[in-house]
């Protein structure tokens, strides 16, 4: 593989590099991030689409509306995939009557995993984010989707998930908000039950079934 260059040229491969600043720091856990950081790390991306890049509101339209993708992987779990399904459907709703914006830049993979700090266990230190392959255009209320999921799972503090929560809902307001809650959490099952990691599945869907009653209820 080519060196990856600082001025987003091409490496000797072909493939284009944009590095926005190098940061040293160890993987976050949820116990060290505040959510003030995270919100000032989403904002930044609002308004900056990169041309040329993948649509993650399309992606999403297709994989909560279609029978394919991760829904197929759901549908094979039997009466646990359907209830589950059903709670996808019921937060969508009329999901075709949705505008799902494609103004921002999104990270598509924005989670405790992919956040790195300096100082573990001090929140008001910077974060650095990484694994950027997955970054496309659409609304950057899918990464506070994905937060909060991620919060959700792992036991963050309320105070967190809430304030992270309600930055979602500010940017996309009600309807695009429950689709996105929805999309990460179908991205999420549909993966392990594709994985074929047995019991998880269970624990992911009753982890996330209260995630889905909330914002069908919004």
């Amino acid at each position: 593989m080519g060196i990856p260059r600082r001025d987003g040229t091409l490496a000797a491969d072909g493939l284009a590099f944009v590095i926005a600043d190098l940061f040293e720091g160890t993987t976050a856990s949820w116990a060290g991030l505040s959510a003030e950081s995270l919100i000032d790390a989403v904002e930044r991306q609002a308004g900056l689409a990169p041309s040329g890049q993948a649509s993650w509101s399309g992606y999403m339209r297709a994989a909560l509306g279609s029978e394919d993708g991760p829904r197929v992987d759901i549908a094979s779990l039997g009466h646990e995939g359907a209830g589950f399904l059903h709670l996808i459907d019921r937060a969508t709703g009329s999901l075709e009557d949705v505008v799902l914006p494609e103004t921002d830049a999104v990270h598509g993979d924005l989670e405790a995993g992919n956040i790195l700090v300096t100082h573990p266990g001090d929140p008001n230190r910077p974060i650095g984010i990484i694994d950027i392959d997955a970054c496309g255009t659409g609304t950057r209320a899918v990464d506070y989707a994905w937060l909060v999921r991620d919060a959700t799972r792992h036991n963050a503090p309320e105070s967190t998930t809430a304030r992270l929560r309600r930055a979602g809902l500010d940017v996309a307001g009600s309807d695009v908000w429950a689709a996105c809650v929805a999309f990460a959490c179908l991205e999420l099952v549909g993966f392990v039950a594709r994985s074929g990691k047995g019991a998880g599945v269970g624990e992911e869907i009753r982890a996330l079934t209260p995630l889905l009653h909330e914002v069908s209820t919004t």
